[in-house]
Parts: structure tokens; C-alpha cells; sequence
């Protein structure tokens, strides 16, 4: 695949378009690799450059990864054709079945981290872990309650983003 590189410094406006379609958020920590499927997250500029939050539940299998891993990628496929893996992802855990196999991803070698990216065209961002913070109920504004009636509340992951490209097809 051809890859075009992106200013990581300055908002990519396809990721507003694209996140809530679904995001691949992979993990590593030693020989253990899982993907999950994300739907939120933000970009900014927090401690002189530029992030990428992600949100993963303490229920999730990709949290004990996470919570050791000192990276992650995420990868926003720009077209349809993995609607039905990230619907899997988003719906099946890694401890139970692997998700690659299961739909037929694979991976490359992410230029600056260990996690790998998806192999597919479309955004990619390679995130070194900068902070960890788990959600505080008692900090949380009340309409925010309704989004976690089990209390399974997230974890929030600030990723200095140190590559941003474009896999494009072909």
C-alpha cells in the first residue's frame, strides 16, 4: 500500500467523520495482541503537542493489556469493507476467541511503537501512553450516569500520537 503522511500537529478533520463508524484500537504487551472496536476518542494539543484519548472499560480484555502496554495504534478504515469485523471486534472479547483469525485481519509493523496497525487503507495513528486516569464517579457530571448503569466505567488513555498516515489502497 502507498502511505501518505499526516500533520499529527493539526486537527484530521476525516477522523470526526470517521470514529463514529468504528475504529480498530490494538493493543500489544509482549506476545499478546488483541483490537477492539472504539467509537469514541478525541484529538488535541495537551502538554505542548498533539494526543489521541482513547476510553477502554476496566471489563474489557483489552484493558489488561492496555494497562501494561506503553503504546497503542488506532486504525479508521475509510471504507465499508470492515463493517462486519469492526462489529465483531466491538462485540466479541479476546480472551475468548481470537479476532484476527475470526475475521480475517492482519497486521503491519507500526513505524514508531510496538502495537502493529490493521492492514487496511485508511487513517492511521501510532500513540505512545502518556497518562492513565481512571474515571471517578464522584467527579462525574450526573448526565453522564446513563452511559454506565453497571458502573463499568472507563479508563481514559493519552496517547502522544507519533506517526499519523494514510494507507491507501492498491
Amino acid at each position: 500500500m502507498n502511505m501518505q503522511d499526516l500533520d499529527a500537529g493539526c486537527a484530521i478533520p476525516q477522523l470526526l467523520e470517521l470514529l463514529p463508524k468504528g475504529a480498530f484500537l490494538t493493543v500489544q504487551y509482549g506476545n499478546r495482541l488483541n483490537t477492539m472496536t472504539i467509537g469514541w476518542g478525541a484529538q488535541g494539543i495537551i502538554w505542548t503537542g498533539p494526543v489521541f484519548i482513547v476510553a477502554v472499560r476496566n471489563t474489557r480484555h483489552t484493558f489488561k493489556l492496555i494497562e501494561r502496554a506503553p503504546d497503542f495504534t488506532v486504525s479508521l478504515p475509510e471504507t465499508d469493507a470492515f463493517k462486519k469485523a469492526l462489529a465483531f471486534c466491538g462485540t466479541r472479547s479476546g480472551k475468548d476467541v481470537d479476532k484476527f483469525a475470526a475475521c480475517g485481519l492482519s497486521t503491519l509493523p507500526a513505524r514508531k511503537v510496538a502495537s502493529p496497525i490493521i492492514d487496511l487503507p485508511g487513517i492511521h495513528l501510532e500513540c505512545r501512553i502518556l497518562l492513565r486516569t481512571p474515571m471517578s464517579p464522584e467527579l462525574m457530571n450526573m448526565e453522564l450516569f446513563e452511559f454506565y448503569p453497571e458502573q463499568d466505567y472507563h479508563t481514559l488513555y493519552y496517547g502522544r500520537i507519533v506517526a499519523a498516515y494514510r494507507l491507501l489502497g492498491g
